[in-house]
């Protein structure tokens, strides 16, 4: 039996330009807007993708897309959300208190 060695190869290492910061903050920016928005998340989430848009439009040029849409959308969860709120609750205060002789 005679065996062969072969020499050992590795898989090419992949280099990344230095400064090239990748596109995270913005997809995460994004993902975070879509979640709030579906999902109803009004206080912490839209906080956090405001945050990641902000900071990713001046950092990742690559990502000034899905940053510009993370903003709009964890805007419009945070304000939608909170008209929609007082749009059922005002309402019925109102009647809660227009049935039961006011507030006194």
């Amino acid at each position: 039996m005679s065996t062969t060695s072969r020499p050992q190869t590795s898989a090419p290492a992949v280099m990344y330009a230095a400064g090239n910061p990748g596109t995270g903050r913005g997809t995460a920016s994004l993902v975070l807007g879509v979640c709030s928005l579906l999902a109803g998340w009004i206080l912490v989430a839209p906080a956090i993708g405001l945050y990641l848009g902000l900071s990713s439009r001046s950092r990742e040029t690559h990502a000034r897309g899905r940053a510009g849409w993370g903003i709009a959308l964890n805007l419009l969860a945070r304000f939608g959300w909170i008209v929609l709120g007082l749009l059922i609750i005002v309402p019925g205060v109102g009647l809660y208190l227009t049935q039961h002789g006011g507030m006194g």
